[in-house]
């Protein structure tokens, strides 16, 4: 009697392509609600970066009365951003607040950078005024990348970019010269008081730029040419907003530039008078 061969455990080849296919199934399914969950978190991590920064900008305020102004002029030997190094001060000199998360980390601001290469480096006089260590890479106007933008004048809206105490300064500080054979006393000139921003709650401080390498340590919401001077879109087509008074919220861009723009309410947004 022939002797019947018993089935060794296992898959067929058909078995085993039939559950192959079910994984890849289940993979293509998974896989977009993954990278959702994944830019959620990294939105929430800028979230609080903005808070920190929120935070040490109050700080900042409290010492000294006047908001820490965009950017350097006439110091050798060259300008930089002033706002981030000014409120590192404060954040136990951690310049990992200033990063986005969901930005490619070559923008970030950190040791090392290649872009940085170039760069000036910060004077004792850097130091001295503005937050930067001596021999560190200053962040000029142009060939440096930042990810978050401080709001430097307001609304462009082709008026002279005038700052300090001017009754025309809109925004929280531009220019920064500390020169007195400039323009008369450096500390009551040219810093925005604190006191001017009539409704720090409804006043954009800080939010997410977009890199470019070109003034990315500020942002405007109006310049029609400049579309790289706008809050960026890496955010669900929007940016993390810190305001003045420490909140940070999510806007979706079209809420902070473009045709928005002729809503009044928006446009206060801006301004620290609070009128469009």
């Amino acid at each position: 009697m022939a002797a019947h061969r018993r089935r060794t455990a296992g898959f067929t080849l058909v078995e085993l392509l039939v559950v192959v296919g079910i994984i890849a199934v289940l993979i293509a399914l998974l896989m977009p609600a993954l990278s959702k969950v994944r830019k959620h978190a990294l939105e929430v991590k800028c979230a609080a970066n903005l808070r920190s920064i929120g935070q040490a900008l109050t700080m900042y305020t409290q010492q000294y009365g006047y908001y820490p102004g965009c950017v350097s002029v006439a110091v050798p030997p060259s300008s930089g951003a002033i706002w981030p190094t000014r409120l590192r001060e404060y954040i136990s000199k951690s310049q990992d607040v200033f990063n986005c998360p969901a930005e490619d980390d070559r923008f970030w601001w950190r040791p090392g950078q290649p872009w940085m290469a170039s760069l000036p480096l910060a004077s004792e006089r850097h130091a001295a005024l503005f937050g930067y260590e001596v021999g560190e890479p200053l962040l000029p106007p142009q060939g440096s990348y930042f990810t978050y933008g401080y709001n430097m004048w307001g609304l462009n809206d082709g008026s002279p970019l005038l700052t300090g105490n001017d009754p025309m300064a809109r925004g929280l500080g531009a220019w920064i010269d500390p020169d007195p054979a400039h323009h008369g006393p450096p500390w009551d000139r040219f810093e925005v008081p604190a006191a001017r921003v009539r409704r720090p709650s409804e006043m954009i401080a800080v939010a997410d730029s977009t890199p470019d390498a070109s003034w990315d340590f500020m942002i405007d919401g109006e310049s029609p040419a400049f579309p790289g001077l706008w809050p960026g879109t890496i955010h669900r087509g929007g940016a993390n907003v810190l305001f003045c008074d420490g909140h940070v919220t999510w806007l979706h861009q079209n809420d902070l530039v473009g045709p928005a723009q002729n809503k009044v309410e928006k446009r206060r947004m801006w301004h620290n008078d609070c009128l469009p």
